[in-house]
């Protein structure tokens, strides 16, 4: 009796590529989830720069304006004029009367007509003692050799060392022009002065020296504004109608009032909804970061099928969560829960 037995034949080339199949899948199934890690840890640095750049922000905002806190400073009457207050000013309750405003030089000067440009001459003008002349015969910017009053009042907008003291312009009135010079700074002392001596034209120095052409149409005056009552408080007199008389404080008187009227109160105080405003932007960027950090940081629950955050085995990125919460809960001052930081 015999017996017979018949077996497959192994075939080397399909073994290989099933052995090379399962190889490849597997170090294919690594790198996947490692380019997954990788990808997941880049957004994960990205979510985080972006809320560390939102808090240093939001730092450096608070820095420049050097307190939280806020203070506004209101006048009674808001007709008279406006006030501001600085985070340093001390609240409080000041009453001041009003009698003048300072205000700005402006003098007009007609009989003004066209004059030969040549030997013109130069034209001597100033305010508050500041002085600068004009060449006359320079401002004839278009050649013609004719020296309109445009021209002239161009020539003393552009002169170099007017530095802005004053500005000319011209109006036409009945067909006839006018030069307008306005003194740029306000007060007593910013009188405007015009020199005709070294004019060298009859006609314009005649103009610009007779009493009758000239006109007054602005007198240069100081502020007037008492502390208290008018007559039997402390008289304040200057320049400006921009008062800083009280530390910290600034106010711009910019009508008069009068006589008789009672003083108007100007009132110090804590400004709660700039505050607030002020500190919001700070409490935001924290909490956004600190939201960030817990995210990223979150050991995850396997019972509630919740996967752990990018960061949750990185040291380094719980150090720095906890000494930011540390640094905010234990420093100076007053608590940040005051403006919404938990």
């Amino acid at each position: 009796m015999s017996t017979t037995s018949s077996t497959t034949p192994i075939d080397p080339a399909t073994a290989a590529t099933a052995y090379t199949q399962k190889y490849t899948a597997d170090q294919q199934a690594l790198i996947t989830a490692q380019t997954k890690g990788a990808a997941a840890t880049a957004t994960a640095l990205g979510t985080l720069k972006s809320a560390i750049d939102a808090y240093q922000a939001s730092l450096t905002a608070m820095a420049a304006k050097k307190s939280v806190l806020a203070l506004s400073a209101t006048l009674g009457n808001g007709t008279l004029g406006s006030a501001s207050a600085a985070a340093t000013a001390t609240p409080g309750s000041y009453a001041f009367f009003v009698e003048s405003l300072a205000t700005s030089n402006q003098v007009s000067y007609g009989g003004l007509s066209d004059i030969p440009a040549a030997g013109a001459g130069t034209l001597g003008l100033g305010v508050g003692g500041a002085n600068f002349t004009v060449d006359l015969a320079a401002a004839d910017k278009d050649g013609n050799g004719t020296l309109t009053p445009k021209e002239i009042a161009a020539a003393i907008n552009a002169e170099p060392h007017n530095n802005s003291l004053m500005t000319a312009s011209v109006i036409t009135i009945g067909g006839l022009a006018q030069l307008v010079l306005s003194s740029n700074s306000s007060g007593a002392a910013n009188t405007i002065a015009v020199d005709a001596s070294a004019v060298a034209n009859g006609a314009l120095r005649t103009a610009l020296t007779t009493p009758a052409n000239i006109s007054q149409i602005t007198p240069a005056q100081d502020a007037v504004v008492w502390l208290g009552a008018q007559t039997s408080g402390t008289r304040i007199q200057q320049g400006s109608n921009t008062f800083t008389n009280v530390a910290d404080v600034a106010i711009t008187f910019t009508r008069a009032q009068a006589s008789g009227d009672p003083p108007v109160t100007l009132t110090v105080g804590v400004d709660a909804a700039t505050t607030t405003a002020n500190a919001q932007g700070f409490v935001d960027a924290y909490n956004k970061l600190k939201k960030v950090l817990d995210t990223l940081t979150d050991p995850g629950d396997a019972q509630y099928n919740v996967a752990a955050g990018p960061f949750a085995q990185d040291s380094g990125v719980k150090v720095l969560r906890d000494q930011m919460v540390r640094a905010l809960r234990d420093g100076a001052g007053p608590s940040l829960t005051l403006f919404g930081i938990t």
